[in-house]
């Protein structure tokens, strides 16, 4: 008896390891990179400014007036650019965003540099003063800032995606009857349980 309740408890702490790992790993991080990732717009004659938007792996930052695929004439650097009082928005459709992270051509509140934005439509956003970093934090599947006192310009926008809480993550599948079951709190639940259930650190509904 005692050596099946230890093999019991063996397989229990397996699973329940398995599914922390899991947990521990639904953050992901979507990295755009000016130059590599790439807008429509140039901010020249031919492909002047205006609304230009990204599309990677499930996350779309767009700005209302700016270019997403513009190049400093001077150094040549690659930027992307939200035009003064244009907005700049974020859209998941994986979970939730948890942070962006801004990376500026231009320190503080000088021009093209990080604490030219604000107005945040929910979370906060902060800065450094003396740096080109500046980030947003919260929970939400969309997120809006302004560049309100000047032009923006960056050359990496990373958005961090809690994917744990992504309609995505919920699936129909037929249920495994040798594999354990765990409800979202992580406690063991039995065949009979009716909602959404963990199966080796996989969401589903259960009917």
């Amino acid at each position: 008896m005692q050596t099946i309740m230890n093999k019991t408890l063996r397989c229990l702490s397996l699973s329940l390891l398995a599914l922390v790992s899991s947990l521990a790993f639904a953050q992901k991080e979507i990295t755009f990179t000016a130059g590599v990732d790439k807008g429509t717009c140039c901010a020249t004659k031919s492909k002047p400014a205006g609304n230009d938007k990204i599309t990677k792996d499930g996350v779309t930052i767009e700005t209302g007036y700016g270019a997403f695929d513009a190049q400093n004439y001077n150094t040549k650097a690659n930027e992307y650019r939200i035009y003064k009082s244009s907005t700049f928005t974020a859209t998941s459709t994986i979970g939730s965003i948890t942070k962006i992270v801004f990376t500026c051509f231009a320190d503080g509140e000088t021009k093209h540099g990080p604490g030219c934005f604000s107005n945040a439509s929910t979370g906060e956003y902060t800065f450094e003063s003396d740096g080109p970093m500046g980030t947003w934090t919260g929970i939400a599947p969309t997120v809006s800032l302004t560049a309100t006192t000047n032009q923006v310009r960056a050359s990496k926008i990373v958005v961090t995606i809690d994917a744990s809480t992504g309609i995505k993550e919920v699936e129909n599948r037929k249920e495994d009857a040798n594999a354990p079951l765990y409800n979202l709190a992580g406690q063991r639940v039995g065949k009979d349980y009716k909602g959404v259930v963990i199966k080796n650190g996989q969401k589903y509904i259960q009917r």
